[in-house]
């Protein structure tokens, strides 16, 4: 399933509306609109997504010791998994 195309393309849509709602923000906005609050649910669900990502390419790659081709072992990858742990803690209530 990870090394499907059509896995990849799904990844790359999640991604491409993320960066849209991304580019929305705006420290002005107010934090209890419809938008904003809808924009909270959709980041939570995106970063779902992408950590269930995440899992599923360790659990298929191993993540560190499993030779030249460990999930943790691809630039891409690393990068991924950062942005990925930021974002988990992003949605930490403090």
């Amino acid at each position: 399933m990870v090394a499907n195309d059509v896995f990849d393309y799904c990844v790359l849509s999640v991604i491409l509306l993320s960066t849209l709602i991304l580019i929305d923000y705006n420290p002005l906005h107010d934090p209890e609109s419809s938008w904003s609050k809808n924009k909270k649910v959709l980041d939570t669900i995106m970063t779902a997504f992408f950590l269930i990502e995440c899992i599923l390419k360790v659990i298929v790659e191993g993540f560190a010791c499993n030779g030249k081709d460990s999930y943790i072992r691809s630039g891409w990858n690393l990068i991924d998994f950062v942005i990925v742990v930021v974002a988990c803690v992003g949605l930490l209530p403090f």
